[in-house]
């Protein structure tokens, strides 16, 4: 079978003689794509990239070609000689991927070989240099979640790529959601102009960051508990070139009598947000937008967070408008994730 074109992507061309300096440069700035072929045109050589260089010593071209997929050998497919007929298909398919950390979850009846499994797994992806296992949920007011590492090199730090974006945090002291992607996508795409938007719960900074690097004409406001992650948040800020004004504190503490006529506000704290509508709500200019993350029940899913803003918004004599719900991502069998766009009018 032929190895898979891709649609046209990114690709910077470079001479060959200057290819071997190229590709290093792109790998330190987390641009390369590692899983695609590189292409080859007379004396050039052009390699895949997820965004264009600002500059490089020597000249280059920026192009947008076909790339050829590499075809690593599956999970299963490696694991089909080191793991038993009844043992492999407990093998968890999924997994969250940071750039150059992935964090697994091992079933109790495959932790014996939880290192086959996270050695195979760094074979099927060139990107992957760390697995962690996750050893319990995420807790606390910190939001972080226990890991035992597993296989690869011992390294906390994760290099994250997304929306033009690099996120850098350590694995074992912040929350970090590579799921919520289409979220910040799909928010960044609803700012308007000169918005004025609190960010909060904002972690190591995704959506804010995210929001600012493509709506620079915004005033964006990002609050966060955990001082680990603000550290990070304010490293990536500067990492990314934007202007955020980063608040390290408690939301309940932090917006009373300080905040007016915010045009949006993002909560993504699925487990309580509902409970910061009261110190919210205040803040919201008349047909201001509330992005509020929830979790619901399969057969109901929207039911319970809407009742609850509702219940807020008449508590506080301001108007309810929905705008906007969707299923973000199933979290238990009965459970699911998601969010709620609604006006405060």
């Amino acid at each position: 079978m032929n190895t898979l074109l891709k649609k046209y992507m990114r690709g910077i061309s470079v001479e060959k003689k200057n290819a071997l300096k190229a590709k290093k440069m792109l790998k330190e700035r987390h641009l390369l794509l590692q899983n695609f072929k590189f292409a080859h045109r007379s004396e050039k050589v052009i390699m895949p990239v997820a965004a264009f260089p600002k500059s490089l010593p020597f000249p280059f071209e920026t192009v947008n070609v076909k790339f050829k997929e590499r075809r690593a050998e599956s999970l299963r497919g490696i694991l089909k000689n080191k793991l038993s007929q009844k043992e492999l298909p407990l093998v968890r398919r999924s997994f969250d991927l940071l750039g150059n950390i992935a964090i697994i979850e091992i079933p109790d009846e495959l932790k014996k070989k939880r290192k086959v499994i996270a050695n195979a797994l760094i074979k099927t992806h060139p990107t992957i240099k760390t697995v962690f296992m996750k050893t319990g949920p995420t807790s606390g007011d910190f939001r972080t979640r226990p890991l035992e590492f597993v296989a690869g090199e011992k390294n906390y730090i994760a290099h994250y790529r997304e929306s033009g974006c690099i996120f850098e945090f350590d694995v074992s002291k912040v929350f970090f959601s590579p799921r919520l992607s289409f979220e910040r996508s799909r928010i960044t795409s609803l700012v308007k102009k000169k918005e004025n938007i609190l960010a909060l719960f904002a972690g190591v900074g995704p959506f804010p960051i995210i929001i600012a690097k493509h709506k620079p004409d915004t005033e964006i406001t990002a609050v966060e508990l955990n001082p680990d992650a603000a550290k990070f948040l304010r490293r990536n800020a500067r990492l990314n070139k934007v202007k955020i004004n980063i608040i390290e504190g408690d939301v309940a503490k932090v917006l009373p009598g300080k905040f007016r006529h915010i045009d949006r506000a993002v909560m993504p704290l699925p487990f309580k947000a509902h409970s910061f509508l009261e110190y919210v709500i205040p803040t919201m200019k008349k047909g201001g937008t509330i992005h509020l993350y929830g979790f619901g029940n399969v057969e109901t899913p929207f039911k319970e967070l809407e009742n609850i803003a509702k219940s807020e918004c008449e508590k506080q004599q301001r108007k309810y408008k929905k705008v906007f719900c969707r299923i973000v991502k199933p979290y238990s069998p009965s459970t699911v994730e998601v969010v709620l766009d609604f006006k405060v009018i």
